[in-house]
């Protein structure tokens, strides 16, 4: 997250002493993933979306990585760095990204596809894109956000090119729980992923701030599928934590598990005999796990 910056040129009071936190914050955010996705964690995660590393984290060795394109923004370098479990997961195709703000306007977004390396219960392997994003914030009226449609575009060629209908999108959409647009199926619409979904929960997880700013916007950290039974929401994080070290900015993690269907339908409702899980983190923070 915001953590791994060289430097921000915010004017926070010195006193408050954020403005000296980014070392001490990389060290906690580096520390707390190194934990979460090491090999032996307790719960081992599938996929994980990092937003504004620069470069700059470098994951467990059994965690593949797909970088985005940097976007440039007034701050800086804005990117998304998706990683993956290598032991059950293999890319398929090549990846899709941009910026949706343009080449000099940050918000970038990649999309890749994936192919387990063991089967479902329905006994094929699962296929799937992840879209892993950090979202312009929407326009309040409308709840379009610009760059809606270049993203929309590439994941409709995603699928096309890989024939793969199942969407996991993990992002920081900067859309707040009462914002036009926030529900889970307006934004999976909004990206060409139809309306069925299944979403972890809305909470106050943006974002490290000074007074009655910190933690006051619910809903922005998602991790969103158009397929599976349900979504259990975790968070790793409390803003009580985070408020001691973060930096200005930096949202808490979300850890998504998602349990998928013994049967091949996009989503399923009745209770399963055994229990599938994809497992995903975020870290603006997101994070993705799918675990059996």
């Amino acid at each position: 997250g915001e953590c791994f910056a060289t430097k921000r040129p915010y004017s926070w009071r010195k006193e408050l002493g954020w403005h000296n936190n980014y070392p001490k914050c990389e060290q906690h955010v580096t520390a707390f993933l190194d934990e979460v996705l090491a090999s032996n964690a307790s719960q081992k995660v599938d996929f994980a979306g990092l937003v504004y590393t620069n470069g700059r984290y470098t994951a467990p060795e059994h965690m593949g990585k797909v970088e985005s394109s940097r976007c440039l923004t007034k701050h800086g370098n804005d990117d998304v760095l998706l990683l993956y479990d290598t032991r059950v997961w293999a890319t398929k195709g090549d990846p899709h990204m941009g910026c949706m703000e343009g080449d000099l306007g940050g918000r970038p977004f990649l999309i890749q596809g994936f192919r387990g390396m063991g089967t479902t219960p329905s006994a094929s392997p699962l296929t799937l894109l992840v879209v892993a994003a950090h979202f312009p914030h929407p326009h309040i009226a409308t709840g379009n956000f610009d760059g809606q449609e270049i993203l929309r575009k590439e994941v409709q060629a995603a699928k096309q090119s890989l024939s793969v209908d199942k969407i996991l999108l993990v992002a920081d959409t900067n859309f707040a729980d009462f914002m036009v647009g926030s529900r889970g199926s307006s934004i999976m619409q909004a990206i060409g992923g139809g309306i069925a979904y299944r979403t972890t929960t809305f909470a106050y997880t943006c974002c490290v701030s000074e007074g009655i700013e910190a933690f006051r916007y619910k809903g922005f950290d998602r991790v969103i599928s158009n397929f599976g039974r349900s979504m259990d929401t975790k968070f790793p994080l409390k803003a009580s934590q985070v408020m001691k070290w973060g930096a200005q900015n930096m949202h808490l993690p979300v850890l998504g598990s998602l349990e998928l269907c013994d049967e091949p339908t996009t989503l399923c409702g009745r209770a399963a005999p055994l229990r599938y899980w994809l497992s995903v983190i975020l870290v603006a923070f997101i994070l993705a796990v799918f675990t059996s």
